[in-house]
């Protein structure tokens, strides 16, 4: 499916299952040169809700990333973000999420605002 390292929060949407899952570049060249190496993003997979064993779709680059200082300090310099629960709730998708193994984030995506 992908070379990310597999840990998984499932949330239900419509007809399929996403699952989120945390990655960290890899170190012997697999990784995407645009992010730096060990930077832990997240990342999405979709499986088809009747058949989880079916795969669907999944994203190719990362949806959730360092960005902020905060998410780039403590023990991965190059910066962590590791979600933690996805829930939607009044109209809206909250993200929880540790970041740089010193913090927790929160971050809401309100579908309906556009981008």
């Amino acid at each position: 499916m992908c070379t990310w390292r597999k840990y998984f929060v499932a949330a239900a949407v419509s007809a399929a299952v996403l699952f989120c899952c945390q990655s960290a570049g890899a170190a012997d060249g697999r990784a995407d040169q645009k992010y730096p190496k060990g930077v832990y993003c997240g990342g999405q997979a979709l499986f088809d809700a009747a058949n989880p064993k079916k795969f669907l779709d999944r994203l190719d680059v990362p949806y959730f990333k360092p960005e902020a200082d905060f998410e780039k300090t403590g023990q991965y310099k190059d910066g962590t973000v590791f979600t933690e629960g996805l829930v939607f709730y009044s109209g809206k998708w909250h993200l929880y999420y540790g970041c740089a193994d010193s913090f927790v984030g929160y971050a809401v995506w309100n579908p309906g605002a556009g981008k």
